[in-house]
């Protein structure tokens, strides 16, 4: 049975301009979408690892 390995990485589609330029809202949309992606890529890497 071959092993596979899976990486998963979020990348943010925002530059140093656009964080300048952009409202709050939309500051904490993209912290938020970044948290919950981390939590995503945690919960898989764990899983991986349990069943690797």
């Amino acid at each position: 049975m071959e092993k596979t390995a899976y990486v998963f990485t979020y990348v943010s589609t925002t530059n140093a301009e656009d964080n300048k330029i952009s409202t709050e809202p939309s500051g904490v949309n993209t912290a938020a979408m970044e948290a919950k992606w981390r939590v995503i890529d945690y919960i898989l890497k764990q899983i991986i690892i349990k069943t690797g």
